[in-house]
């Protein structure tokens, strides 16, 4: 069958979609074929993947349903930034199928997955694999999602491949009862199948109703059927519909969380199985019930619910048709300001809340409220979201799937007004704001020792270069414009053209988190498990070796940030001692420093003081030569942003130090990542881009007229 294979920048500009993310989506198109058993219908799959994802664990299909108009909304599936939010959180990729059915044509020519559309669907998984780089995404599971003819072709996937499935969220469609009526082939059904954790959705309108009764009835039966023997399911009737989606979208993005989070395997485990489901966490309830109990009673068909947090959400919804949320949403981030004859233009980014999604955003000039996007509440299918929803839970094109988020102030005699933008979620909660950034922002090298990279951004905060690296740590630009960075194996001198040019690997077990070029061309480099610096040349020999002093045993826990300094003696970031040493060439200790937390970075300033990043301490202290404290950064002092694990620094040639607050242990995505402050604790810049990066641990401003924070020694 022949495939056309779309690259996401020919993509963009053919279809005019505004994306959210470059490197992130990809499509291929497939016509019909005339040869037997194979498809008889065009398809177009189009795949969005997490820019952060290392390795892709799993594929979330969204399936429409049957129809000429549910075909074509299945094309701006993947689009969809609630549904990203949960592939993002589970490192998977998120498909949305588009078949090209007529409105005459027969929906069985698809629904039904063995007239050619299972081969299809598992060949354009391997396209995929290919077209991304990402070759596990042809062996992951699925969580399938489908929606009435969709819901056929879920049910009878689950019966072809079900060891392949995580689980199924069926929206008023099974093919059930179709194959009991014979209307269909019966398929056979494996023992597995009843291991997949099953939602069954109808809409209440749809009980009687002439058109949609079957929907009704095929999904209380298969469930009916399924629970009997064993499986996991569970039914979940909307109050306020009939066949359209509606809100089910807040219960079926936690149901498949729950599911996830029960059935994957770990992500380093040797056995990539999918784990049964753990009844020991489930609750139950009667068929038509909101109620729920620990223990099942015996005799009766119940629901199965996989937790009691879903159990919640589940009996709130099947009374209500909704799920309540009481967090705000994440906030925005990349705002930049631009002066245009209209006026001044924000434009910024945004994540969906997971619980309730993006309704809109609150734009604030001066600390007061200007406007509110969109303009007017928009027309959708169950709450209003920015992305309005269609019929079949994809959004709509009108204003293409992702509306601009951008708005322009045409306000005049304004001086140097101070912007902000805040996102609202579907229950109306609000997000801390983003602030405008342009007018301090500066082109800046990182390491993301999360998302496994080193990268160059720009002042506008666009990455320029990036390469991949295992927990990188350290980070330089060098006058012939290479990059030197450290990683937990060794260090690397790098050109923009990716070629190496110098490379140190450090012994097996050893642990490298700081590095740093030297004048007479070495490079140093401190080593966790061998506990010693090292100075190696330009052939990678090892030219110098101090050892250091620690009573730490784990290699990742004994040293960080390490520089050495023009006397000659070194400076080290003892991580798990809670101190900061200078040590001579021999590794005698002359200077000790003990701080609150363990110290990370340990920056030697022109003045003669030190800079000390606390850690988990999560502050900030610099000391002067006699050791005592003269200024410090505490967990608190920068309103609306509390300090986390303080990690890289770098103080500028104004005066100003750029702190890296390290987001994990627990605080993925809550604020930025760094942010500029003043020595009388004002926050003039600050970087919060939760799409490109996880963990900014290091960082060197670049494009300085003088910088002596941050030399090489001379």
């Amino acid at each position: 069958m022949e495939k056309k294979s779309i690259p996401l920048l020919t993509l963009a500009v053919a279809l005019c979609i505004p994306l959210v993310s470059e490197a992130s989506l990809y499509q291929v198109d497939y016509p019909p074929s005339t040869v037997p058993g194979e498809l008889a219908v065009g398809v177009s799959y189009r795949l969005w993947l997490p820019d952060t994802v290392g390795k892709i664990r799993g594929v979330i299909v969204h399936q429409h349903g049957c129809g000429e108009g549910a075909c074509r909304s299945g094309a701006t599936a993947a689009d969809d930034l609630h549904w990203q939010a949960l592939a993002k959180k589970w490192d998977c990729a998120l498909l949305g199928p588009s078949y090209q059915q007529n409105e005459k044509d027969n929906c069985k020519l698809w629904y039904d997955p063995r007239n050619g559309s299972d081969k299809t669907f598992l060949k354009a998984l391997q396209d995929f694999a290919t077209q991304s780089k990402h070759p596990e995404l042809a062996e992951v599971p699925w969580c399938l999602w489908g929606h009435s003819g969709g819901g056929y072709w879920a049910s009878i996937m689950q019966t072809l491949h079900p060891e392949r499935i995580v689980a199924i969220w069926f929206r008023s469609g099974t093919a059930f009862g179709a194959w009991e009526k014979e209307e269909l082939p019966k398929p056979i059904i494996p023992k597995e199948a009843y291991g997949i954790p099953m939602a069954l959705n109808p809409g209440m309108k749809e009980n009687g109703d002439k058109r949609f009764h079957g929907a009704w009835e095929g999904t209380l039966n298969m469930f009916k059927a399924y629970r009997t023997a064993g499986a996991p399911a569970l039914f979940a009737p909307d109050p306020n519909t009939s066949h359209e989606c509606g809100d089910s979208r807040y219960l079926a993005i936690p149901f498949f969380d729950v599911c996830l989070s029960q059935r994957l395997p770990a992500k380093n485990a040797k056995d990539q199985k999918l784990r049964p489901v753990d009844f020991r966490k489930a609750f139950f309830s009667p068929l038509l019930g909101d109620t729920f109990v620990k223990q099942a009673p015996e005799g009766e068909c119940v629901n199965w619910l996989p937790n009691e947090a879903f159990a919640n959400a589940w009996s709130e919804y099947v009374k209500t048709g909704a799920v309540s949320d009481t967090t705000p949403p994440p906030r925005p981030y990349g705002l930049l300001v631009t002066q245009t004859p209209e006026g001044r233009a924000l434009t910024w980014q945004a994540e969906a809340d997971f619980e309730s999604g993006l309704a809109g955003f609150i734009i604030e000039r001066d600390g007061s409220e200007i406007a509110r996007l969109p303009h007017a509440t928009p027309t959708s299918k169950g709450r209003p979201l920015f992305q309005v929803m269609s019929y079949g839970d994809t959004p709509e094109t009108k204003q293409g799937p992702v509306p601009q988020m951008w708005f322009i102030d045409t306000t005049e005699g304004l001086s140097n007004p101070v912007y902000r933008v805040k996102a609202l979620n579907s229950v109306g909660r609000v997000s801390e704001g983003a602030m405008e950034s342009r007018a301090g922002a500066k082109r800046f090298l990182c390491t993301d020792y999360a998302a496994g990279k080193v990268c160059i951004v720009s002042a506008d905060g666009e990455v320029e270069w990036q390469t991949l690296a295992k927990s990188p740590q350290d980070c330089w630009q060098l006058p012939n414009g290479n990059i030197l960075f450290c990683h937990v194996g060794g260090a690397v001198e790098m050109t923009r053209d990716h070629q190496i040019t110098w490379e140190y690997k450090a012994p097996q077990d050893v642990e490298c988190h700081a590095c740093q070029p030297l004048a007479n061309g070495m490079v140093l480099v401190v080593e966790g498990g061998t506990k010693r610096i090292v100075e190696v040349d330009r052939n990678g020999h090892i030219t110098k070796e101090v050892p250091l002093p620690t009573s730490v045993t784990n290699a990742h826990n004994q040293f960080r940030g390490t520089r050495k300094l023009p006397s000659g003696n070194y400076l080290v970031a003892c991580k798990g001692e809670g101190k900061v040493i200078e040590v001579t060439g021999e590794g005698r200790t002359v200077r000790e420093i003990l701080v609150n937390g363990d110290p990370h970075e340990a920056l030697p300033l022109p003045n003669g003081n030190i800079l000390i990043t606390c850690g988990d301490g999560h502050n900030v202290v610099e000391v002067g030569l006699d050791g005592k404290t003269v200024w410090e950064l505490k967990e608190n002092d920068l309103p609306g942003l509390p300090l986390r694990l303080m990690a890289g620094a770098h103080r500028l040639p104004n005066g100003n130090t750029v702190f890296c607050v390290y987001l994990g242990h627990g605080h993925l995505g809550e604020q930025p990542q760094f942010m500029e402050v003043t020595p009388d604790k004002k926050v003039v810049w600050q970087f919060d881009d939760h799409t490109h990066f996880r963990t900014i641990n290091q960082i060197q401003v670049l494009d300085l007229p003088s910088d002596p924070a941050r030399p090489s020694i001379r």
